[in-house]
């Protein structure tokens, strides 16, 4: 699932949570006085607000209920499989183009154009607004004021809110004029119109979210109910305020349709009925109110909004079982015992482990079992020997690092206890199947060994091209000599290693690297680094990198550290990638893991 995509399902999940919240208070409590209503609603109003803003503060916990869509993936050693010239001096020189922006999605777009007419009609009705109150006449301290653009009375603005009068206001009663002076200037003491002004902005950002609209209309008709409840504190006769109603609903019922101006007027055709109903039940003033909700909301109410900014979606995992397919060859003889005599009994690969092999048999001494999960499900998965890198000439395996990550799940004894393992095949086998898909199956019997894949989002970084462009040249021919694994070289040679194709020489001040891919610095500073890198420079030919970096102590810039940390190696390296014309962004990728999901210690034999 894209990113957007993502978002946008956290966007309509979140808000639900205070609103379902809110409305299991109102449910147990028994909370029906529209007051009290009024104000809870309002407070997931404003907290639908808040969501956006809390959401980097608070703990993330996703939600796997979305089908994932196809997405790139890391591979093992952070680069795809790609293709490249046997030999530096066939490489023609490429010219680097900057690779354009990506255009923004359809999603975005729809988003937006939704955005832009919700905000042209709002424009609109304020418009409107601002013609009314400017032809309007004032009253009383320009808090009230009559206008012949009205047909009944409006209660409108926002930090300044004005009661608006019909202009024949003066032929009424004096019951109806005490009825709607109360109930408009309820409207003013309680901020009504701040709050009427925040429903339509939210359903203008939210214009997509049904529960926008759903506060949006559910605050508004609270709000003229609890203006009711005070109106009737000085009309007393429902019946009679009831009647006052229905006549400004009727007047407005014969207009027809108007663009909607922001306010809140006194009344409208369209849930009259209703609305004549609560009056009467308001008319009892039995209904069970809310204490103080201006110091129970905020302090309910918070957590509750921060419990909702942490629930996101995410994608629904991708998993494969993972097992030896079933026409593998087995073992005819296998012998598993504990180590006794293993030099440490530490995690990791070493501790005294080795390896013995002939064709058809093999034997592993002080080995724990991740290491042989990691050589049987990554290194020698295919059961063939790893593919040669035609730049560096030596098998192109997974790296240390990716021998490393992909297992989750493990239980602690998978990398402190250490085994014998001897296995003999019942014909010749390679090294590789054996260690492989046949090492699969052994572990799959003695060990109970069940695992599944998983496809997870990680993050990476992106290595990209800097603004200015790459500040290195082609690789020359005789710059660096392939290295050829059926001629090795004599290892009391003197030449040094940095020559060979695709090596990597750091220094203390200096990276130089000759004959490499874009793809081979990737695969060396996923190793380097704390997370994986993926080559997204377009840059396609083999090349000769070389940039000044010394290796700084950040505490102590102006002395050469002594005993440098995985830290300042890291930093030396993003210095260099810079002076390159390089630069690495973090980025989501999707990354293939082993997750165990059963395994046992092996009875003896």
């Amino acid at each position: 699932m894209s990113g957007e995509s993502s978002l946008l399902g956290a966007v309509l999940l979140r808000p639900l949570v205070p609103a379902l919240a809110a409305w299991l208070m109102l449910r147990i409590a028994g909370i029906r006085h529209p007051a009290s209503r009024h104000a809870v609603w309002t407070a997931v109003l404003a907290g639908m607000f808040l969501l956006p803003a809390i959401g980097p503060l608070v703990p993330r916990w996703n939600l796997p209920v979305l089908a994932r869509k196809q997405a790139a993936v890391v591979s093992a050693g952070a680069t795809a499989a790609y293709s490249r010239p046997a030999s530096v001096s066939s490489v023609s020189r490429e010219p680097w183009t900057p690779s354009r922006r990506e255009p923004p999605s359809t999603l975005t777009i729809v988003y937006l154009a939704g955005l832009l007419a919700m905000l042209l009609y709002r424009a609109t009705g304020w418009a409107l607004l601002r013609r009314v109150i400017a032809r309007s006449m004032p009253l009383r301290g320009g808090r009230l004021c009559e206008s012949a653009d009205v047909l009944t009375p409006v209660a409108a603005g926002i930090f300044r809110p004005t009661v608006i009068l019909p202009i024949g206001w003066r032929t009424w009663s004096p019951q109806t004029r005490r009825g709607v002076l109360a109930h408009e200037f309820a409207h003013l003491r309680r901020h009504d119109p701040l709050v009427s002004a925040a429903a339509r902005l939210a359903k203008t950002i939210f214009w997509f979210h049904p529960l926008a609209w759903w506060l949006a209309r559910e605050v508004s008709d609270l709000a003229e109910l609890a203006c009711d409840a005070a109106a009737m504190q000085r009309l007393p006769d429902p019946a009679v305020y009831s009647r006052i109603l229905l006549e400004f609903a009727g007047a407005v019922n014969r207009t027809g349709r108007r663009v909607a101006m922001p306010g809140l007027a006194m009344a409208s055709n369209s849930n009259i009925g209703p609305r004549i109903d609560r009056i009467f039940e308001l008319s009892t003033g039995d209904l069970r109110k809310l204490a103080r909700p201006a110091l129970f909301l905020p302090v309910v109410g918070l957590p509750v909004v921060c419990l909702a900014a942490a629930v996101g979606l995410s994608d629904s995992p991708q998993s494969t079982a993972v097992k030896a397919p079933a026409d593998t060859p087995k073992f005819e003889v296998v012998s598993v015992k504990a180590s006794t005599h293993c030099l440490d009994n530490g995690g990791g690969r070493g501790g005294g482990g080795r390896m013995r092999s002939d064709p058809g048999m093999i034997g592993l001494d002080c080995q724990n079992v991740e290491f042989l999960i990691q050589r049987a499900y990554i290194l020698n998965a295919s059961g063939k020997p790893a593919p040669i890198s035609p730049t560096t000439g030596l098998p192109d395996r997974p790296s240390g690092r990716d021998l490393r990550e992909p297992i989750k799940g493990s239980p602690p004894w998978l990398s402190t206890d250490r085994y014998d393992i001897e296995a003999k095949a019942p014909a010749p086998q390679a090294r590789e199947m054996m260690m492989g898909p046949m090492m699969q199956v052994l572990l799959e019997d003695r060990f109970q060994l069940k695992m599944h894949r998983e496809l997870r989002d990680v993050p990476v970084y992106e290595l990209t091209v800097a603004k200015g462009g790459p500040k290195f040249s082609m690789a020359q021919k005789g710059s660096c000599v392939p290295f050829d694994i059926d001629d090795p070289p004599d290892p009391q040679s003197a030449r040094p290693l940095s020559m060979f194709c695709g090596a990597v020489r750091m220094t203390d001040s200096e990276m130089q690297m000759s004959g490499v891919t874009m793809a081979d610095l990737c695969k060396q500073l996923s190793a380097d680094l704390d997370r994986d890198v993926i080559d997204k420079t377009g840059l396609t030919g083999v090349y000769d990198l070389r940039a000044k970096a010394p290796l700084v102590d950040p505490a102590n810039p102006d002395v050469a550290p002594q005993n440098p940390t995985l830290e300042m190696w890291a930093a030396q390296r993003a210095d260099a990638i810079e002076k390159l014309g390089l630069k690495l962004e973090p980025a989501k990728a999707s990354r293939y893991f082993l997750v165990i999901d059963h395994v046992e210690r092996p009875s003896g034999n």
